[in-house]
């Protein structure tokens, strides 16, 4: 059940680069009909990159989706990304791009996880066309117990 929102002042919309980017893109991952994303048979480059792949709000939920369940260890089915970009926000008294993300799951949050998805968020959000450097990322990583998730219809 990991959900990751992400709140930023940046406006994730730069689709002038999609198609260049989504060359770069397909030679990494391979994106299914129903937009799954698979990783391909080639090595993925090293986490810093990755944003360079992602020009488009699309691409970074897919992106940061992938970054949740594998640091996670969790079902992608379980997955749920959540972004609320071009927010009214300050960090230190300036409007300088800036991200706060909330973390939630049930189980799998603890130290080792924890440094792998900020590490790896971070770096997705610093790159162009994003430009939020990790020293402006707060991540709020939450263990919710079982019995305070609802899902469908219950709790877990």
């Amino acid at each position: 059940m990991p959900s990751l929102v992400i709140s930023t002042n940046v406006k994730i919309d730069s689709s002038d680069k999609k198609k260049e980017l989504m060359t770069k893109l397909t030679q990494v991952f391979y994106i299914s009909p129903s937009c799954a994303l698979h990783l391909a048979p080639a090595p993925a480059p090293a986490p810093r990159h990755l944003l360079q792949l992602f020009s488009s709000k699309l691409h970074l939920y897919k992106a940061v989706h992938f970054v949740v369940a594998k640091n996670l260890g969790k079902p992608d089915s379980f997955v749920a990304i959540q972004i609320n970009d071009n927010q009214s926000m300050m960090w230190g008294g300036s409007d300088e791009p800036c991200a706060l993300c909330n973390l939630a799951s049930l189980g799998a949050i603890n130290g080792k996880n924890n440094k792998a998805v900020s590490k790896e968020v971070c770096n997705l959000l610093q790159e162009e066309p994003f430009g939020i450097r990790s020293n402006r990322v707060y991540i709020e990583f939450r263990d919710v117990p079982r019995e305070n998730m609802g899902y469908d219809g219950s709790t877990f």
